[in-house]
């Protein structure tokens, strides 16, 4: 058996940040994830001029933006999230 913890790795140069801040530049509390659809988190790609979205179970939505890899402000997506999400589009 694959223990996923053994297949997590950093990214070289490879940054990551908040996307979404307050105001005072302090982090906003997550979004919930559980009504999220993916038509959202592609129109925040669009907006933002991303490249790519990675969406895995265990980890915040990411996109990619100039190279640099930006975690987006949600929850963490459950394996649950990420098959309702991928069952939205096929």
């Amino acid at each position: 058996m694959i223990n996923i913890d053994e297949l997590q790795f950093e990214l070289p140069g490879a940054t990551v940040a908040r996307v979404e801040e307050s105001e005072e530049g302090v982090s906003t509390k997550p979004r919930k994830v559980d009504d999220v659809h993916i038509d959202e988190l592609l129109n925040i790609v669009v907006e933002k001029n991303a490249s790519d979205l990675h969406i895995c179970y265990d980890s915040e939505p990411v996109i990619r933006v100039d190279g640099k890899l930006i975690r987006l402000n949600y929850e963490k997506l459950s394996p649950q999230d990420t098959q309702r999400m991928m069952y939205e589009i096929i």
